[in-house]
C-alpha cells in the first residue's frame, strides 16, 4: 500500500499579511532564492530549466482558456448580456525597455523617475487611456484589474485595482518589483509562453499589459491556495469564485 504523505495546513492571520507585505508580493523564485529548509524540499534547477518552466505557467498561455470558461458562465447567468473580455495592450521591446528603466528607478524613490515621466507620457498612456471611455449607458467608467504575463502590479505604489484611470496603472507598473523583475526577465530571456522563437530572439522580447474587467464577486476573501512541493508540477491555485475560472 503507497505511503501517504501527510499533510500541515497552517493558518496565517490576514493582520499579518497587512504588516507584512513585502513577504507575501513575491513571485517565481529561484531555488538559490528560498529559504534553506525549502531548498530541502526541492530540486535544484538550472538556469535554462527554470525560465522554460516560466513559460507554461504565463497568463498570455491560458487566458484563452479562462476567458471561455468566463463566456460559459455568463451565458448562463444572462445570456442577453454580452461578455466584456477587457483590453491587451502590446508593448513593444522598445516600450519594454522603457518600463523597464522607469521601474528600475520607480522601485527606489516610489514614484515613476521625473526624467522618464514625458517618455512614458507620450509612448505608454496613449495606450492605456482609450480603455478608459464611458461605457454607452452607464453613469460612471470602466474598472480593470491589470496584470502582465507572469504577475500583476499589486506590489507598486499607489491605487491596486479596480482600477479607473490610466496613470494610477503606469505609476503602479513603474513602482513593481514584479513588473521589474518580469521586464527583465523577458528582456535578458525572452521568457513568453506564446512565442517558441523568442528565447532565442530577443528582439521578439514584447509583453501584454492585460486589462480585465473588474468583478466584485471576486474578493480575496475567498481566495483559496494550494503550494504543492517538492515535485515543482503544481506551484500555486488560486480559486476565488465557485462560479467561474480566472
Amino acid at each position: 500500500m503507497a505511503q501517504i504523505t501527510p499533510i500541515t495546513v497552517r493558518v496565517v492571520n490576514r493582520s499579518w499579511i497587512k504588516e507584512n507585505p513585502d513577504n507575501v508580493n513575491t513571485n517565481n523564485h529561484k531555488y538559490c532564492e528560498i529559504p534553506a529548509q525549502l531548498q530541502a524540499m526541492e530540486q535544484a534547477l538550472d538556469q535554462s530549466e527554470y525560465y522554460r518552466r516560466l513559460t507554461e505557467t504565463g497568463y498570455d498561455l491560458w487566458k484563452p482558456i479562462l476567458q471561455r470558461m468566463q463566456r460559459e458562465a455568463k451565458e448562463m447567468q444572462e445570456p442577453t448580456s454580452p461578455c466584456n473580455e477587457g483590453y491587451e495592450i502590446i508593448l513593444t521591446p522598445s516600450l519594454c525597455r522603457l518600463l523597464k528603466s522607469a521601474a528600475d528607478g520607480g522601485l527606489l524613490m516610489g514614484r515613476i523617475p521625473r526624467s522618464l515621466e514625458e517618455d512614458l507620457e507620450e509612448q505608454v498612456l496613449p495606450l492605456l487611456a482609450p480603455c478608459f471611455g464611458r461605457q454607452s449607458g452607464s453613469s460612471s467608467g470602466p474598472k480593470y484589474f491589470v496584470r502582465l504575463n507572469s504577475c500583476s502590479p499589486k506590489d507598486g505604489t499607489g491605487e491596486h485595482s479596480p482600477f479607473e484611470e490610466a496613470w494610477p496603472i503606469l505609476l503602479s507598473l513603474c513602482t513593481s518589483e514584479r513588473v521589474q523583475k518580469a521586464l527583465r526577465d523577458l528582456l535578458e530571456h525572452g521568457i513568453r509562453g506564446d512565442n517558441e522563437n523568442s528565447r532565442n530572439l530577443k528582439l521578439d522580447a514584447y509583453e501584454i499589459p492585460h486589462l480585465n474587467p473588474w468583478r466584485d464577486e471576486i474578493s480575496t476573501l475567498n481566495e483559496f491556495r494550494i503550494f504543492v512541493p517538492p515535485n515543482g508540477k503544481v506551484r500555486a491555485i488560486s480559486q476565488y469564485s465557485i462560479r467561474s475560472g480566472g
